[in-house]
């Protein structure tokens, strides 16, 4: 259990880190079963249940030094809010229900898990070089790394002027939002090819597939830089010539 005081943002913050399966907001009582009833039963009263009076109790005792088992507990909590709500109990299909989880000397009672992007934390299967286009592919590509606990060097390849434009563009903003859902400084390395274009304008043979190898060059280096354990390519396969399986192999 986390205190937030004051966050009005919390909520949308918690939907962006990954390994978090569920959240919800709780109400700490004592492990009193008179004191959790009542709480239970504003709970029920507060909710949105005035036409379909139906609820639903369930309880979890993790601590198990606490006298009464799960079973007694919701039996116990669901008796006193029928009698002081005239609610009627639906296990199946309630319109609310209550969960009780008896844990660390408290009881916390809510009535919703809100959904988290789930995953593993960012960062615990270590750093991958990925390749970074700013087309649709490479973000997504990206957002699913790090959902399986990647984290990401972006890896830019790009021919305007200056990096600073680099920064004001499409890429920017896509790097901006993708690092919302990273807990740690984004690194992006940008590499300008104005250089290697000017070596290759007379080898015009296999230039995507040149490209590419010009690349996974830099990318290793980049790998090593960085101490990454990987390189993705974000790769759709077949989704423009550079990406068939011949090229890409």
């Amino acid at each position: 259990m986390v205190e937030v005081k004051g966050d009005t943002n919390i909520e949308s913050r918690i939907q962006k880190v990954f390994g978090v399966a569920w959240f919800t907001e709780v109400v700490p009582v004592e492990l009193e079963l008179q004191r959790m009833s009542e709480v239970a039963t504003k709970l029920v009263l507060d909710s949105d249940c005035k036409e379909r009076k139906t609820f639903g109790v369930s309880a979890r005792r993790a601590q198990k030094s606490f006298p009464y088992n799960s079973m007694q507990i919701a039996s116990i909590i669901g008796e006193h809010i029928v009698k002081n709500t005239g609610y009627r109990v639906d296990l199946t299909n309630p319109c609310v229900r209550v969960y009780v989880d008896i844990v660390n000397g408290m009881a916390l009672l809510y009535t919703q898990k809100k959904k988290g992007p789930g995953g593993l934390p960012v960062g615990v299967s270590g750093r991958v070089v990925h390749l970074f286009s700013g087309g649709i592919d490479s973000p997504v590509a990206a957002w699913l790394l790090m959902k399986r606990g990647c984290e990401p060097i972006y890896l830019h390849f790009y021919a305007l002027p200056s990096a600073e434009l680099v920064l004001q563009s499409k890429v920017g903003k896509i790097i901006k939002v993708l690092s919302s859902y990273s807990p740690s400084t984004v690194k992006l390395v940008l590499v300008p090819f104005a250089d290697y274009e000017l070596l290759t304008s007379k080898q015009r043979t296999h230039e995507p597939v040149m490209f590419r190898l010009f690349m996974r060059v830099v990318a290793e280096e980049v790998a090593k830089k960085f101490y990454a354990l990987g390189i993705s390519t974000g790769d759709n396969l077949g989704q423009v010539a550079s990406q068939t399986l011949p090229n890409i192999a």
